[in-house]
């Protein structure tokens, strides 16, 4: 199927039909004007490409020189004649084959495959602003690594701004920066939001995918891709019951959930784990979760199962990681339910983490790997740095001015995103995916 650029529109039968970020409904083909006798060929579509197109200036006649005899999506047989032409508008008079890399649902399902088969994974950033997702954009495309793009429930709510504090729309407003921004470079990427307790299904991800779904039914694509639910906090029964039906609405609209089982230790977005949390998942926890969420008719889901991982960064030694705990479960679930059931896993609170652990929980299954800490600590670093070499610049001091190209606040934040930017990269070498980006 090929998709067509923004502000593009198709008029069939007399019928507009906008096709922002759509999908042009018909299949490849030669069409000619026969006013104009100029030929614009239809390249074969691949899912790793869209078609870039002009706005049509007008309706004008159309009939088809294409091998394959289609007709504006039609197929007629071998040597016979078109049908009676309809009115079209003309897309374009040069088409130019361009990346589409936020994913679609194939796409995303392949990333993941291709990282378990692989025993790598891809690096999941959270992000606050455009500077920030500009800074993953950036790193990698760097790295020539697909990945994941994230909103957490602060950092949407941070994105509305603070007059705001709307975290549904700080997310809607950074995933739509992203699927413009994300066509100038070579990679792919995942839109994703991360943990959402339950008394925020409602006011976060819901309208998160009721906007997918009047996206869907304008012929748009997705915003986001995939949604967490994290129900770690209660019963396991009370959390797959809640995740069962999300992965039943999920499902109708090619979005992928994300659930947790067990607790990921430590404090993000003001949300802190309890001193007596379960830090570590059982296989009996994970053969429940498996029995549960494979009822639910071809839906994927990805889970974030715990072995002692903590949000935020500790000093050596005093954060215990278990990976071996992820290869006892995988093998329980596979005994019971066969390979297809094998989760593809995510490791949460990665920053910090020995290379080793890591690298043992890739070889288990783990396919996406959360890195906030070490990118906001690189990101403000940058910053911290620009201000103590510029102080006087910065400040004003002892009655100066100080420097109006020091305290601009694009002169740091620039440095901010570069830095940033520089430790995605490092994060993708850490996770082995540097340079397996499924864009050729």
């Amino acid at each position: 199927m090929l998709k067509t650029g923004l502000g593009s529109a198709l008029v069939v039968d007399g019928n507009i039909m906008p096709m922002e970020l759509g999908h042009f409904p018909y299949k490849a083909g030669t069409y000619e004007t026969i006013s104009s006798s100029t030929t614009w060929s239809l390249a074969a579509a691949t899912s790793r490409s869209w078609t870039r197109c002009r706005q049509a200036a007008g309706p004008e006649t159309t009939r088809s020189h294409s091998a394959a005899g289609l007709f504006c999506g039609k197929e007629t047989g071998a040597g016979e004649p078109p049908p009676a032409p309809p009115i079209i508008a003309v897309i374009a008079k040069e088409l130019k084959e361009v990346p589409m890399p936020v994913a679609d649902y194939a796409q995303y399902c392949q990333m993941l495959d291709r990282a378990q088969k692989g025993r790598f994974a891809y690096p999941a950033i959270n992000v606050t602003s455009l500077t920030t997702a500009n800074a993953v954009l950036k790193g990698l495309a760097d790295s020539k690594s697909d990945g994941f793009i994230q909103v957490s429930t602060g950092g949407g709510a941070f994105a509305s701004g603070a007059g705001v504090k709307d975290m549904a729309l700080g997310a809607i407003s950074i995933a739509e920066h992203v699927h413009r921004a994300a066509a100038r470079y070579p990679i792919y990427v995942a839109l994703h939001t991360d943990h959402c307790q339950a008394d925020k299904l409602e006011t976060f991800v819901m309208p998160l995918v009721e906007e997918t779904e009047r996206r869907r039914a304008a012929g748009k694509p997705n915003l986001f891709n995939s949604h967490m639910f994290d129900g770690s906090a209660l019963p396991l029964k009370e959390n797959l019951d809640i995740a069962v039906k999300l992965l039943e609405r999920f499902t109708k609209s090619d979005l992928i959930l994300e659930i947790e089982a067990g607790v990921v230790g430590g404090e993000e977005d003001g949300v802190r784990a309890s001193a007596g949390a379960k830090l570590y998942t059982t296989p009996e926890d994970t053969l429940e979760v498996a029995r549960r969420l494979k009822a639910v008719p071809g839906a994927r889901y990805l889970l974030a199962a715990t072995f002692g991982n903590v949000h935020g960064v500790y000093k050596p030694g005093q954060v215990k990681l278990k990976p071996s705990i992820l290869k006892e479960c995988q093998d329980a679930v596979v005994a019971a339910f066969g390979e297809a059931a094998r989760f593809h896993l995510v490791f949460h609170g990665g920053s910090g983490s020995e290379l080793g652990d890591i690298h043992e929980a890739l070889d288990y299954g783990v396919v996406k790997m959360n890195v906030d800490t070490d990118m906001q600590y690189a990101f403000t670093r940058a910053i911290a740095d620009h201000c103590f070499r510029n102080y006087d610049g910065v400040l004003r001091v002892d009655g100066e001015v100080g420097s109006k190209k020091a305290y601009d606040p694009r002169s740091y934040l620039a440095l901010a995103e570069k830095a940033m930017a520089a430790r995605v990269v490092r994060a993708t070498t850490e996770l082995r995916s540097a340079g397996t980006t499924m864009m050729r």
